[in-house]
């Protein structure tokens, strides 16, 4: 018994930092390359952006996923958890989002809606993830981040070599991984399965 308890630790463990080792994978990977293809305002403008949207999504989500994540842990009633909890994701996301958007334009940002699309799909990958896992989909959440990885290369590679684009190619790059692992994890978990009307609060 023991000895189960410590293997399905161990896998677990792994598990969870193939899928989370992505993020920090990325950054190792991508830093040569776009400090060499970009000027020091041009990279540090787009990390800024990041770093901000970062700050941003704990107040759109509400850190709904982490909680969504501890009750699924305990709890029978997983589609009653996630649909409220969907609800509460995709008010605080919209609303955000929103706002952000309303804000930058009053600033006269430059990235306004590549800000605004930024904060809208990474409010869903920061609560799927915890989510995903919280169903139980362990090896989905790993792939996850594996696909999250080769998607943010791929594209900033491709868009700063053969595009115009500088600053906008880190943050496209960005919003095409989220969105694309959001998509992976709702469709391999069928998260909308769990959604039902009839579990609303």
């Amino acid at each position: 018994m023991k000895s189960n308890k410590l293997e399905m630790f161990f896998k677990s463990s792994s598990i969870y930092a193939l899928g989370t080792i992505g993020c920090k994978l990325v950054s190792f990977l991508l830093l040569p390359f776009n400090t060499s293809n970009l000027n020091p305002v041009e990279y540090g403008t787009a990390d800024l952006i990041i770093v901000i949207v970062s700050l941003i999504l704990p107040i759109s989500t509400l850190e709904i996923g982490t909680g969504m994540y501890k009750y699924l842990l305990n709890s029978s009633k997983k589609e009653k958890i996630v649909t409220n909890g969907f609800i509460i994701l995709c008010f605080g996301t919209i609303l955000i989002s929103i706002i952000s958007l309303f804000i930058a334009m009053i600033l006269n940002f430059e990235f306004k809606f590549l800000l605004m699309y930024l904060i809208f799909f990474g409010s869903f990958r920061i609560t799927l993830l915890p989510v995903a896992r919280g169903l139980g989909y362990n090896k989905n959440y790993a792939i996850s981040g594996i696909i999250s990885t080769i998607i943010t290369v791929l594209a900033n590679i491709i868009l700063i070599k053969f595009t115009n684009l500088r600053v906008e190619a880190i943050l496209i790059s960005s919003i095409l991984a989220d969105a694309i692992l959001s998509l992976y994890l709702i469709f391999s978990t069928k998260f909308f399965a769990y959604i039902s009307i009839r579990f609303i609060d």
